[in-house]
């Protein structure tokens, strides 16, 4: 399980930068697309719409919101439908990166929380999430009031 989650650890690092700068033209499902979250006490919302990749082959999703080039959130679910999923337990991966693209120091790999998908179309997730995330060096960033909607891309 250690294995997996470093490797989409990894996974989500680099998503997140190259989906940084990724230019597409607006729909209107990814004008409603959304990710907020409170980290630290401090409210963030995505600045640009928010993608959920379905990767068939893993039976996994994705769920990938900026909030500037070098800050965001990604979260990763296996096996994912609607219900609840614990950060701690389950086949989940959170994390949230505030700086360089790469640097541990500067991404915070979920240790506790949750995650709930309240719903999912061919075309739609929405759900809810918080959870407190460790760097390498042992700091902590804690993410709370966190809310997703987000468009599906099949891959």
């Amino acid at each position: 399980m250690k294995k997996i989650k470093t490797l989409l650890l990894l996974f989500s690092i680099v998503a997140l930068g190259l989906t940084s700068c990724k230019k597409d033209s607006e729909t209107t499902a990814e004008a409603n697309a959304a990710l907020t979250v409170k980290v630290n006490g401090t409210a963030k919302s995505s600045t640009g719409p928010v993608v959920a990749t379905i990767y068939q082959s893993e039976k996994t999703l994705q769920i990938l919101g900026q909030f500037s080039t070098t800050e965001g959130v990604s979260i990763m679910i296996q096996d994912f439908k609607v219900g609840e999923f614990n950060v701690a337990t389950d086949d989940v991966l959170v994390v949230y990166t505030n700086g360089t693209t790469g640097s541990l120091s500067t991404t915070f790999m979920g240790d506790t929380g949750k995650v709930k998908i309240t719903s999912i179309t061919d075309t739609k997730v929405t759900g809810t999430f918080e959870f407190v995330g460790s760097n390498d060096s042992e700091q902590t960033k804690t993410l709370t009031e966190g809310k997703f909607e987000a468009s599906i891309v099949k891959i």
